[in-house]
C-alpha cells in the first residue's frame, strides 16, 4: 500500500486516480524480496487482478471496495459471469459513511450493513403489475429488484437513454467509471425482461387506460434557478453536459458544492475562464476529503478563481451584487452564470397518480435531492415492500 490518512496523497484511491495506482510499487518491492507481495489500490475487477498476478507484479491482490460493491464478485468471476458483477465506482462514499453515519454504506450496493433485512429472497406468491416512472439509478434499481421478485415491471423514461442525471455525472473529467453502474443496471433489467418505454413523457392518461397495482415515482430533480438571477444569462450543469447551450468564455459558477466544483473543472479543462462563488467557508465541503483536496488543487492549477463566504444579493446592470467577508461587492467578470445552488424535486406527478393508484412509492431525488447512494437504497427498499 502507500501513504496514510494524514498524507496529502490519497490512501484510498478515488475515481480521479488511475486504476491499479500502486501496482508499480508492489512490482518494485517484489523484484527485491523473496516473501509474498500483496498489491492493493483501486483494483476494481477480477480481470485486472488476474493480469497483475499473471504478469508477476504481485503474488496476491487485495480488493476492498470492489468486494463491498459485490461480495459475490470472486464467485461470479469463477463462473465467467463478468457482466453480473456490480461495479465499484471508486466514489469513496463507503469510507465517508463510516465517518458521517458510523456504519458502512455503498452507493452501488444498498445491502451493505443491512444484510439481515434488506435482501431479495423468494419470489412473491402473487406477482403485481408495477410501473416505475423515471430511469435514473433509483428507477433502474427498483425495476431490477421488483423484476427479481417476480413482478411484471414497466419502466418509463422520457429521455431516449437510461441513467437520468447520473448519466451526466459520468461526463466530467475522471468520472467515466460512473457510467459502468448505469450500464450494469441497464443490462440487468434487459436480462429480466423489464418492459422499457423511452422517449415519451409519462401521462396520467396512461393510468386511466391501465391500472397498475403499484407505482414507484423516481423522477429525480432539477436545478434551481435563483430569483436574484433574473436578467442574467443563466444556464445549468445539465444543459452544459447535454450540449444544449453554447457556453461563453467567462463563466461564474454559482455554488461550490459537489456539482459546482465538478462543472468548474469540466469548463476549465475546455479553456474557459471560471470563477466559483460559494456561500459557505469552502468548496466541495460534502465531498470525500481526498477528492476535495485533489479538485481544489487542480482548480488552483487551472487558474479558477474561488470566492468563499460570499453571498449573491441581486443582478443589476450586468453585475452581480454580492456580500462577502469584506462587505458589499460587485462581480462583472463573467458572461454567463452556471446555477449550481441546489436542486428541486420533480414530484409534481404525486397528486396525479394518487387517484389511480394508492400503492405509490416516491424514491430518490423525487423524494428529496441527495446522493445516488440514498436513491439506490430507497429503490431496493420500495421494491421489497411491493
Amino acid at each position: 500500500s502507500a501513504c496514510m490518512s494524514s498524507s496529502p496523497f490519497p490512501m484510498i484511491p478515488h475515481y480521479y486516480m488511475k486504476e491499479g495506482t500502486f501496482v508499480h510499487l508492489a512490482a518494485g518491492i517484489k523484484s527485491v524480496v523473496d516473501i509474498p507481495v500483496i498489491c492493493v489500490g483501486r483494483i476494481r475487477n477480477p480481470k485486472m487482478a488476474e493480469e497483475i498476478v499473471a504478469s508477476g507484479k504481485a503474488d496476491l491482490v487485495s480488493m476492498g471496495r470492489a468486494l463491498i460493491a459485490d461480495p459475490q464478485m470472486p464467485n461470479k468471476a469463477r463462473a465467467g459471469q463478468f457482466e453480473m458483477i456490480v461495479p465499484c465506482i471508486s466514489c469513496n462514499r463507503c469510507s465517508l459513511s463510516l465517518v458521517k453515519v458510523g456504519s458502512l454504506r455503498c452507493t452501488v450496493n444498498p445491502e451493505v450493513s443491512r444484510e439481515t433485512w434488506l435482501k431479495i429472497e423468494n419470489k412473491v406468491a402473487h406477482p403485481k403489475k408495477v410501473w416505475i416512472i423515471g430511469a435514473g439509478p433509483a428507477g433502474m434499481k427498483a425495476a431490477q429488484v421488483a423484476a427479481l421478485r417476480g413482478h411484471a415491471v414497466t419502466l418509463f423514461e422520457k429521455q431516449n437513454s437510461l441513467g437520468g442525471r447520473f448519466r451526466l455525472a459520468a461526463l466530467p473529467p475522471g468520472k467515466k467509471c460512473l457510467q459502468e453502474f448505469t450500464d450494469y443496471l441497464s443490462s440487468q433489467i434487459e436480462k429480466l425482461d423489464v418492459t422499457v418505454k423511452k422517449g415519451k413523457p409519462f401521462d396520467q392518461k396512461m393510468l386511466q387506460k391501465e391500472s397498475p397495482d403499484a407505482v414507484i415515482l423516481a423522477t429525480g430533480a432539477r436545478t434551481i434557478i435563483p430569483d436574484f438571477c433574473q436578467g442574467a444569462d443563466v444556464i445549468t450543469d445539465d444543459q452544459i453536459l447535454n450540449h444544449e447551450v453554447e457556453v461563453a468564455q467567462d463563466i461564474l459558477v454559482l455554488g461550490g458544492g459537489d456539482t459546482g466544483v465538478e462543472i468548474a473543472d469540466y469548463l476549465a479543462e475546455q479553456g474557459k475562464n471560471v470563477t466559483i462563488m460559494e456561500l459557505r467557508e469552502g468548496i466541495g465541503i460534502d465531498m470525500h476529503p481526498a477528492i476535495r483536496s485533489f479538485l481544489t488543487q487542480k482548480l488552483s492549477e487551472q487558474g479558477v478563481s474561488i470566492l468563499t463566504s460570499t453571498k449573491a444579493v441581486c443582478f443589476k446592470n450586468e453585475c452581480l451584487l454580492t456580500e462577502g467577508p469584506d462587505g458589499p461587492g460587485e462581480l462583472d467578470c463573467f458572461d454567463q452564470i452556471v446555477s449550481s445552488v441546489g436542486s428541486k424535486s420533480n414530484a409534481e406527478m404525486v397528486q396525479q397518480i394518487k387517484p389511480y393508484c394508492q400503492n405509490l412509492h416516491v424514491i430518490g431525488d423525487a423524494r428529496a435531492p441527495r446522493d445516488a447512494m440514498e436513491a439506490v437504497f430507497e429503490a431496493e427498499e420500495a421494491a421489497l415492500k411491493i
